[in-house]
């Protein structure tokens, strides 16, 4: 029952005064009884909605109270706050704010930014001044704009940190550093550049134990983008999602298997994203995984032939299979990316597919495990997917579940956005 009182959700507006909002927010949480509080506030310019909502100004008066002056501020567990003004101008604290329960901080720009904080942003310094007193954070979900581009030299807590949601763009060497002191971190989603990576030459790999699920999105990529995926080692990740948001070049030039594995050995879930073109060698990339399970990858048609018969097994009792081939994978799902696939992806293609799951879905003793799910996602004539479907009906007595979706006005993103990821 007292659960009911313990969330709420505020628009700020001048149709409620101050003294009203006060009494309204402390009468309503206040029900809660001891249940853990979250709060949600939004604010916003009256030029984006040409309502009467409150000016910068008021808005001020506002947060300066909830922070320094309202009671329950200390109680509040889940705090979320979505706004159009820049967090410097809304957010003037100048000492630390006592949220001493405070577990988790969602900061969220409603309109989109007019360009990213500079280096040592005042917009950060008050962050670190506000959660000087957070003993008890440790999940953070921040647009850009919030932090700048060196958030390891601001005085918040990261090393109590579990989870880290950052929008900001961070060059190479400012996500190294970041990464050092965030000794307690197991969920990170970070976007990053390659400015500077010469810097990180020479360093000294180190290992990073905590940390279990990674999400990294290269803003730019250029042939030396994946040496920053080994200037760490990763000894207990599990899932590892990666997003080139460009194909200017090549990520790397493989000439042999990039060797994920010696950097990342306890990888089962695999996920590799990209707006247009992959722009890597996914076979040599993939090679010697042996505890990898899951694989979700876009990839164009151009390169669709030389995937599947990457995958597609010689023979499931060659001892060479179990080094190089996926040998625990058992869930592929697959993004046709591009808009060729209407008319390339003929009856050659398809058979592909079935080569790659017969070899897979026979007996294969005890070095290979079975594929169990594929799910394949595109954009094609209706025709053209129920012949897959049937292609794929085909072996649901051996075990297979399946799924194809077609989307007929282009395919969705298959890369998770900030906004999905579980907090």
């Amino acid at each position: 029952m007292f659960s009911l009182w313990s969330e709420l959700h505020i628009h700020l507006d001048t149709r409620l005064q101050e003294g009203q909002l006060i009494r309204f927010m402390t009468q309503y949480l206040g029900r809660a009884q001891g249940q853990p509080l979250s709060l949600t506030i939004s604010v916003h310019s009256p030029k984006r909605f040409q309502l009467r909502l409150p000016a910068l100004r008021d808005a001020q008066q506002f947060m300066n109270w909830m922070f320094y002056r309202w009671p329950l501020i200390s109680t509040i567990r889940h705090l979320s706050i979505v706004s159009d003004y820049a967090w410097s101008d809304l957010l003037d604290i100048q000492h630390p704010t006592k949220v001493a329960e405070l577990e988790s901080l969602v900061l969220k720009s409603s309109s989109p930014p007019n360009g990213p904080a500079p280096h040592g942003s005042l917009g950060g310094m008050w962050l670190g001044k506000g959660l000087n007193r957070a003993p008890r954070l440790r999940r953070i979900k921040l647009d850009e704009s919030v932090l700048g581009d060196n958030p390891a030299s601001l005085s918040i807590p990261w090393s109590q940190l579990t989870h880290i949601f950052l929008q900001e763009a961070l060059p190479a060497p400012n996500w190294i550093l970041l990464l050092q002191k965030c000794t307690a971190l197991e969920t990170g989603y970070f976007f990053v550049s390659d400015s500077f990576l010469h810097q990180l030459s020479g360093c000294q790999t180190q290992d990073h134990a905590t940390l279990r699920d990674l999400n990294i999105n290269f803003i730019e990529t250029t042939p030396t983008s994946l040496q920053l995926l080994r200037h760490r080692r990763f000894p207990n990740v599990e899932r590892l999602a990666i997003t080139f948001l460009e194909d200017n070049e090549l990520a790397e030039d493989l000439e042999q298997p990039f060797d994920l594995y010696s950097h990342y050995p306890s990888l089962s879930d695999l996920a590799l994203f990209s707006h247009r073109e992959c722009p890597l060698d996914v076979p040599l990339f993939l090679q010697h995984n042996p505890s990898l399970k899951t694989l979700r990858i876009s990839i164009q048609v151009r390169h669709y032939k030389k995937f599947f018969r990457y995958l597609s097994l010689r023979s499931p009792s060659d001892p060479d299979e179990s080094k190089g081939v996926l040998p625990q994978l058992s869930s592929l799902i697959v993004q046709i990316s591009d808009e060729n696939a209407a008319t390339a992806l003929t009856g050659r293609y398809r058979a592909h597919v079935a080569t790659m799951i017969r070899s897979r879905t026979q007996k294969a003793g005890n070095t290979i495990s079975p594929i169990r799910y594929f799910r394949l996602m595109m954009s094609v004539p209706d025709n053209v997917a129920s012949e897959f479907k049937e292609i794929l009906d085909t072996f649901q007595e051996v075990g297979l579940m399946y799924r194809v979706d077609n989307y007929l006005d282009g395919v969705p993103p298959l890369a998770p956005a900030i906004d999905t990821m579980d907090f």
